[in-house]
């Protein structure tokens, strides 16, 4: 299983992932390359790839190339290692319709996407105030801590009805 955050270069973030160095620049990083090569040196194992916060890809990615390359590059590893690749994705839900924009991400989420059998996508509805507080208070208890008294609900009456806020 391999993470990455977007960021400002999706590219350079995927390659992190996998402990590429970065002296390559971001131009020269080719995704297909990298990932296909682990699947090569690795071909009985299965690879998970989890692009976390995704919305970070239209809110701090500027270069649409790179965007595009993102998508096309996820795109063609799971039509060729469609036993072998999956590509999971979280994304607030006031972005889906900037990923449906996205050729590549459409052809496999859009209801008539060409590519729709290589994909599937789950829709979590926001969470509800006791949801939110034990997000907020079940992390402390593993770790053995206590909230101060009256923050979580500081924490909540702040965050109420605002997407992607806690």
């Amino acid at each position: 299983i391999y993470k990455f955050r977007p960021g400002s270069s999706p590219v350079q973030a995927v390659s992190k992932a996998f402990a590429i160095s970065e002296n390559t620049g971001k131009n020269s990083i080719d995704l297909r390359s990298i990932i296909g090569n682990v699947l090569k040196q690795n071909p009985t194992k299965k690879l998970f790839l989890l692009g976390d916060q995704f919305e970070e890809l239209f809110t701090l990615t500027k270069d649409d190339l790179e965007r595009r390359e993102l998508g096309a590059a996820i795109l063609d590893l799971a039509k060729e290692y469609k036993d072998r690749f999956r590509f999971f994705l979280t994304i607030r839900a006031d972005f889906l319709t900037k990923l449906l924009e996205d050729p590549s991400f459409a052809s496999v989420i859009g209801d008539s996407g060409t590519n729709k059998a290589l994909g599937q996508r789950f829709l979590l509805s926001p969470m509800s105030t006791e949801e939110l507080r034990s997000a907020i208070e079940k992390p402390l208890e593993v770790a053995k801590l206590k909230i101060q008294e009256g923050l979580t609900d500081l924490i909540l009456t702040s965050v109420a009805n605002q997407p992607g806020s806690l």
